[in-house]
């Protein structure tokens, strides 16, 4: 069996990384998920569940984890606990057509094993808009005068 597991928005999926080797980051076992873009996306990835059972890091990669040999080899974005031990990570992916690698790893120095609930959504990355400019500069339309209305002159009348 692969030592992976693919993911795609929508997906919540119930998995432990028990007995899984180690091959980045914290001293636990590493569940690595793999997801493929086919749009530019913003990706986000939670462990915060009532399902999780451990405390969670979630770090995201371009190469396959096991491959990663140098240590400089530094991860696109990673996220630690952020509260009652569960993480939440995001990245806009914009490259279409390639792997990315999620792992999901005790928290820190400890050596974390257990069972996570792992929950994928994905929303548009909001595109920068195009500044616009003007194809051509109204010129100034002169304000019409009112036209002058003449003045009545009350007329005296004479009394008699």
């Amino acid at each position: 069996s692969s030592s992976y597991t693919d993911i795609d928005c929508g997906n919540v999926i119930l998995s432990s990384n028990v007995n899984k080797t180690n091959y980045i980051g914290n001293p636990s076992g590493d569940m690595i998920f793999r997801f493929t873009t086919s749009s530019p996306i913003r990706f986000r990835a939670t462990t915060c569940s009532t399902q999780t059972m451990i405390s969670t890091s979630l770090s995201l990669y371009d190469i396959y984890p096991p491959n990663i040999t140098s240590s400089s080899s530094s991860s696109l974005t990673t996220d630690e606990d952020i509260d009652f031990g569960c993480s939440i990570l995001f990245y806009d992916m914009i490259e279409n057509s390639i792997d990315y690698w999620l792992v999901v790893q005790g928290s820190n120095n400890d050596n974390d094993e257990g069972i996570f609930e792992l929950s994928i959504s994905c929303s548009i990355v909001p595109t920068p808009q195009p500044s616009l400019s003007p194809t051509s500069v109204p010129t100034s339309i002169p304000t019409p005068k009112p036209t002058s209305l003449p003045t009545f002159a009350p007329t005296m009348v004479p009394t008699p």
